[in-house]
């Protein structure tokens, strides 16, 4: 179990290695940079249904934030039921919680606003 300080080093560390590679990113690839600030994306059903007239370029993409509600919501609520900082909790084996965790994190990478992300 990790206590709160380490939690913070350790964001800390993400957090500065991220800008980091995003600074690199909006001098060497401006194209590409602005295009993820503004997450945006080709939409096919659009480009198909050209009767429609919209233009099959989006920017923010909503539906994807609102299909992943649910997941999101899910996770936090299980991290903060069966996890928190302290060291001196013993968090026992527990095949139910192991296999939620691998439900959960199997469905985090097939996330397609995550997948879209990376």
């Amino acid at each position: 179990m990790m206590n709160i300080e380490v939690y913070k080093e350790i964001t800390e560390k993400i957090i500065n290695t991220l800008n980091k590679i995003l600074d690199n990113l909006a001098i060497s690839n401006p194209e590409n940079y602005i295009l993820f600030l503004i997450n945006g994306e080709f939409n096919e059903i659009l480009n198909q249904r050209k009767d429609l007239g919209y233009i099959p370029y989006t920017i923010y993409y909503r539906i994807d934030d609102y299909n992943d509600t649910n997941r999101l919501t899910f996770l936090c609520d299980f991290l903060n039921k069966y996890y928190s900082f302290n060291m001196n909790e013993n968090i026992e084996f527990d095949f139910y919680r192991i296999n939620i965790e691998t439900m959960i994190y199997t469905h985090i990478w097939e996330s397609k606003p995550f997948l879209k992300n990376l």
